[in-house]
């Protein structure tokens, strides 16, 4: 299916010059890899918070027994 009409050819070059161009993608990788370090960080400190939550249950519960 071929299409026709006014500003067609002018779309078609953008979109081919837009998916050859690769200025930029270095900087997007090292901001997703940016992304992914800053997100493993916020993993830890909230696994390290709720470690010392179950830390603090665990030795409630120890001082109630004894």
């Amino acid at each position: 299916m071929t299409t026709t009409g006014p500003g067609t050819g002018a779309f078609r070059r953008t979109i081919r010059r837009f998916a050859g161009d690769r200025r930029g993608a270095v900087a997007v990788e090292y901001g997703a890899l940016l992304l992914m370090i800053v997100v493993a960080l916020l993993g830890l400190s909230t696994l390290s918070s709720v470690s010392d939550k179950e830390n603090d249950t665990f030795n409630t519960i120890s001082d109630a027994l004894r």
